[in-house]
C-alpha cells in the first residue's frame, strides 16, 4: 500500500501540465448555473468574498492530491485526540459576534481559528450562545464531538443553553 501511494505521488508530481485543480472560469460558470436554479443572478457579497479568499489557493491537481493526503493524516490525528473526550467545547471566535459579511476580512478571519479546526475536518458541531459581551453582542460556544455523533453535539448544546438560561433575544 505504501509503495503504491509513493508511486502515485511520483506520477502526479511529474504531470506539470495539469493546470489548476479548479479553474476560476469553470467555478464561475457552475456558480452562475446554481444561482439561476434558485432564481437570481446576483451572488451574495459573502460568496464573492469566499471566492476571493479561495482563488489565492488555486493549485495543480497533483498539489491538491498532496493536500488531501495531509488533510487525511491531520483528521486521523484529530480522531486520536478526540478518543479521550465525548466532545470539545471552545469559543466560536476570539471576539464577540462581528457584523454580518465581515468574517472573511483579514482582521477578523484569524479569530475563527477555534471553529475552523473542526470545520476543516467535516465533523459535526453545534454552536450556541454562551454569553453576551458588554456591548450586548452574543458570544458563541462551539461543541464539537467525534464523527457521526451529532446526537452528542445537540444534547450538549441543549445542556449549555439550559444552564445559561436558554435562548434570549439580542438587545437591539
Amino acid at each position: 500500500m505504501e509503495l503504491r501511494l509513493a508511486e502515485l505521488l511520483a506520477t502526479l508530481s511529474l504531470a506539470t501540465d495539469l493546470g489548476t485543480a479548479f479553474p476560476l472560469e469553470k467555478a464561475l460558470r457552475n456558480a452562475q448555473h446554481l444561482l439561476a436554479m434558485i432564481g437570481t443572478t446576483e451572488p451574495s457579497p459573502l460568496l464573492l468574498g469566499v471566492g476571493g479568499v479561495l482563488h489565492q489557493f488555486a493549485m495543480s491537481a497533483a498539489d491538491l492530491v498532496g493536500l488531501l493526503l495531509q488533510l487525511d493524516i491531520w483528521r486521523a490525528q484529530q480522531l486520536g485526540f478526540l478518543s479521550q473526550f465525548d466532545a470539545v467545547m471552545s469559543p466560536v471566535s476570539a471576539s464577540p459576534a462581528i457584523p454580518h459579511g465581515t468574517s472573511l476580512q483579514q482582521e477578523t478571519l484569524a479569530g475563527f481559528s477555534y471553529a475552523m479546526q473542526y470545520d476543516l475536518n467535516g465533523w459535526p458541531a453545534a454552536t450556541v450562545r454562551g454569553g453576551t459581551s458588554s456591548e450586548g453582542l452574543p458570544i458563541g460556544v462551539q461543541i464539537a464531538p467525534k464523527p457521526w455523533r451529532e446526537d452528542v453535539a445537540l444534547a450538549l448544546a441543549g445542556r449549555v443553553e439550559q444552564a445559561l438560561g436558554g435562548w434570549q433575544p439580542a438587545r437591539l
